[in-house]
């Protein structure tokens, strides 16, 4: 799932996305489109159908995520500006430390924020919520707890 704040004629609104093309909005009256690319946001109103906000490129955006180990009894949370790279390193053990050692391969969750500051701040707060929180935050959005990292 993707999720991110986004500005929309004033109002700050939180979008999330189930897999390529489903969407979901936090505020039900502002429905959100993302391509499948993840490349272009938009930002309907219910109402009309009009676009009332678009984002042009995910490229400058900043992803929160969890991963976690295939037996699914580790949970880490990270923050990255490239979320495929990121990925990749921690499958391929780039980088020492606890997602190394704890063999913290499977992509299960993650968010997208339109900055670094909003990346960082949702992280901790992922980071200081509870084991059972991110269990349920995995769960609304990947019951299954597949590896989405195909999907990037």
């Amino acid at each position: 799932m993707d999720c991110g704040d986004v500005g929309a004629g004033g109002e700050a609104i939180q979008v999330r996305v189930r897999g390529d093309t489903t969407l979901h909005a936090m505020n039900p009256t502002w429905p959100v489109r993302f391509s499948s690319s993840l490349r272009v946001l938009q930002i309907r109103t219910k109402q009309s159908g009009g676009v009332v906000g678009q984002k042009q490129s995910m490229d400058k955006s900043f992803f929160v995520y969890i991963m976690t180990n295939p037996r699914k009894t580790v949970l880490y949370t990270g923050v990255t500006n490239n979320l495929e790279r990121r990925v990749f390193e921690h499958k391929n053990k780039l980088a020492p430390g606890f997602a190394s050692k704890y063999n913290v391969t499977d992509l299960v969750y993650y968010e997208v924020a339109e900055t670094a500051e909003a990346a960082i701040t949702r992280e901790k707060r992922l980071k200081g919520g509870s084991r059972r929180q991110k269990i349920e935050l995995i769960k609304g959005m990947n019951p299954g707890w597949r590896d989405l990292s195909a999907e990037l």
